[in-house]
C-alpha cells in the first residue's frame, strides 16, 4: 500500500458521506415514524436501504482504510496516522446541518464504525478525538453506540 492509495480510501470516505447527506429523500412523504422503524429493533433488514446501505459501505471503507495504512511501510507511518485522524473527524463530525434529520442521526450510528481507526491514532490525536467528541455532546447525552466509542477512546 501507499499514500496516495490510503488518501484515495479517505477521499471515497469523504464523497461516501457527501453523497448521503445530499441525497433526495425517496421516503420523506411517509412520516417520522418511518425514521425509527428500524432503530428499535433487531432486524436490520428493516431498515430503509438508503440508510442501512450509508453503514454498511461506511464500515466497508473504513475496514479498507484500516488494513491500507497498516499495510504501509515504516516510513510512511506518520502519515498513515494523520490519514486515520482525518477519516475520524470526518466521521465524528460530519453532520451537516442541510442534511435531513434522520440523515444526521444515521450519521451519529456509523460513528462506532471508526473504532478499528482508533489504534491507529497516536496517543495526541486519541485525546484531541476524544476531547472534540465530548465537547460535541455530553456522555449523558450520547447514544449507546457513542459511549462505547468514546469508551474506547479511553
Amino acid at each position: 500500500m501507499s499514500i496516495p492509495e490510503v488518501n484515495g480510501l479517505l477521499d471515497q470516505l469523504s464523497l461516501h458521506y457527501e453523497t448521503y447527506a445530499r441525497m433526495q429523500n425517496p421516503d420523506a412523504s411517509k412520516g417520522f415514524a418511518r425514521l425509527f422503524r428500524g432503530w428499535f429493533t433487531t432486524n436490520a433488514a428493516r431498515i430503509d436501504p438508503v440508510h442501512r446501505d450509508f453503514l454498511e459501505g461506511a464500515a466497508a471503507l473504513v475496514s479498507r482504510l484500516t488494513e491500507a495504512i497498516a499495510a504501509l511501510p515504516p516510513e510512511e507511518a506518520e502519515e498513515g496516522n494523520r490519514a486515520a485522524d482525518r477519516a475520524v473527524t470526518l466521521m465524528l463530525c460530519r453532520k451537516q446541518e442541510n442534511a435531513p434529520q434522520d440523515r444526521r442521526l444515521y450519521m451519529t450510528a456509523a460513528e462506532s464504525s471508526c473504532a478499528p481507526l482508533l489504534s491507529l491514532l497516536t496517543r495526541e490525536a486519541l485525546q484531541e478525538q476524544h476531547d472534540r467528541m465530548l465537547s460535541q455532546t455530553p456522555r449523558r447525552m450520547m447514544f449507546p453506540n457513542q459511549v462505547e466509542l468514546l469508551d474506547a477512546m479511553e
